[in-house]
């Protein structure tokens, strides 16, 4: 009855687009853009038809011309079914503008 499951491919899409959202919140949302240099995915569960799946992001590092960030998708009950660090790399460099103060967590 658990059956269609979602693809990762819709759920690793929308957990990318999460996260260039937030660096967009970080950096003003300027235009600058930033382009996904490395990502590190990790699944504990599936997602079904039906089931309600929660994003968060959060900051994990700041640099000079990068952002490392942890995407998270759960479930309502908090149970985590995926998670993804991406490294957003600024395509532009030296043309990062941070806002502050940072907001660390992006939902």
């Amino acid at each position: 009855d658990n059956y269609p499951a979602l693809p990762v491919a819709i759920l690793c899409n929308a957990m990318i687009r999460l996260g260039g959202l937030h660096v967009d919140r970080l950096t003003f949302n300027n235009g600058i853009s930033y382009s996904v240099r490395s990502a590190n995915l990790s699944a504990d569960s599936l997602a079904f038809a039906g089931q309600e799946v929660l994003l968060s992001s959060s900051v994990l590092h700041v640099d000079s011309d990068e952002f490392r960030m942890l995407i998270r998708a759960s479930d309502r009950s908090g149970n985590t079914i995926s998670t993804i660090e991406l490294v957003y790399e600024n395509i532009e460099p030296g043309t990062k503008q941070l806002s502050s103060p940072l907001p660390w967590t992006f939902e």
